[in-house]
């Protein structure tokens, strides 16, 4: 039976809510994972043992209106907290860092800042290693290569086959910007939208069944309702819903972001565009109901694979200690690349945000200009990052229980 972790005092309580908001914060960019917050904290196996103490036997008890058991059972005070913590964060700072990441320097220095903290997390994980063999060391090179091989997928696999032009109008761009990769000044149109792209455009109003569209695939121009039909918003996208249970799954592993698989399989732009919609029509007193079912779809997604995949983690990490905690390593130092800093840069504009006008995309990664002020401003932002896990492994750890002092106690 697992055990039951809980905050027993405010203190423990504020100190859980923090962890949970860095969690937030850190799952909310596509390149640091929250599992790796809650590692360099200390929660990472009380997360998954609370998790799992939602077993058959606790659903069967909530059920069947046995409270008592239900909540003797349950390690709900530790998992309200925390998951508070999250979603403050979450709705605090989705716009703040949608925004950052649309600007390339703001992004670099971001990016920086976390590159520090992997690196300093991964040195921190090492540490939990009591004995580092043949086995660990494969362990650890086999994260290393699983990670990099993921943060190396292409994105946006999710895609469909027909592929289309279509005609927009009075589109307002604010600020001087680079040509748009998919946007046609001069004709008015919009390039290369995918079919269900197509198909939210016409529901939302972007465009209507009279608007002209080219079909790539057909070789010919013709209304957009000759081509496909409006697809109205569902209260559960099955896709939205799949893509959550395998982000939340990464979320788990330190080193792997949930954010960065969903960027992989091509959401992650329209669910933190629909977090910030969602957060700025309630602070107005409206509820974007859009916004509101996909962002459902993810959570409920994403409860799924975290309650299955705890579950494993928490058995390795219960009898192959020292090779798991070598592989979280690895995936800490292989994912490295998805926290790189220096990128080249296009504009475009995404079809479902037209209103936000041109948005930020990522390409390739490059060697920063070694003279230039955004790169020694970006090193000291790496500075940062080491700095902030050596200062919050000593405060969370201060006064903590040596392995030796447990294990007499035990």
């Amino acid at each position: 039976m697992p055990r039951k972790p809980g905050p027993r005092s405010w203190g423990e309580r504020i100190k859980l809510f923090v962890c949970g908001f860095g969690m937030g914060a850190a799952d909310l960019v596509p390149g640091i994972s929250g599992g790796t917050v809650a590692f360099i904290t200390g929660i990472y196996e009380d997360l998954l043992d609370s998790i799992s103490s939602f077993n058959g036997r606790a659903i069967k008890q909530l059920l069947t209106l046995r409270w008592a058991e239900f909540f003797k059972g349950v390690a709900w005070e530790f998992l309200v907290t925390l998951f508070f913590g999250i979603f403050v964060a979450m709705a605090c700072l989705s716009q703040a860092i949608h925004a950052m990441l649309g600007d390339p320097v703001l992004r670099t220095y971001l990016f920086a800042t976390f590159v520090g903290l992997v690196l300093a997390s991964a040195l921190f994980c090492a540490k939990q290693v009591t004995q580092w063999h043949a086995k660990q060391v494969v362990a650890l090179l086999g994260g290393v290569v699983v990670a990099f091989v993921i943060t190396s997928l292409p994105k946006n696999v999710h895609e469909d086959g027909f592929v289309y032009d279509v005609a927009v109008k009075d589109i307002a761009l604010a600020g001087d910007f680079p040509a748009l990769d998919n946007y046609d000044a001069e004709r008015g149109r919009l390039l290369g939208v995918d079919e269900s792209t197509l198909s939210a455009m016409w529901a939302k109003g972007f465009v209507s069944g009279d608007t002209v569209a080219y079909s790539y695939e057909q070789e010919r121009e013709a209304a957009v309702s000759a081509f496909v039909h409006p697809k109205s918003t569902t209260a559960i996208d099955l896709w939205l819903l799949g893509c959550g249970a395998i982000a939340a799954c990464a979320m788990l592993l330190p080193g792997i972001s949930g954010s960065y698989i969903l960027t992989v399989l091509g959401v992650y732009t329209a669910v933190i565009g629909n977090l910030a919609d969602l957060m700025h029509g309630l602070r107005g007193g409206e509820l974007n109901v859009d916004a509101f079912f996909a962002l459902s779809s993810v959570a409920i997604g994403a409860l799924l694979g975290i309650a299955l995949f705890a579950r494993v983690i928490a058995y390795l990490l219960r009898h192959y200690h020292n090779s798991t905690v070598a592989v979280l390593t690895g995936f800490m130092l292989g994912a490295l690349r998805a926290v790189w800093p220096f990128w080249t840069y296009t504009y475009y504009l995404a079809p479902l945000r037209l209103e936000r006008g041109a948005q930020l995309r990522v390409v390739e990664p490059v060697l920063p200009d070694f003279t230039s002020s955004v790169f020694w401003v970006a090193l000291l932002c790496v500075v940062l990052g080491l700095a902030v896990v050596v200062i919050a492994e000593k405060v969370v750890h201060r006064g903590a229980p040596s392995e030796k002092e447990t294990t007499q106690r035990t």
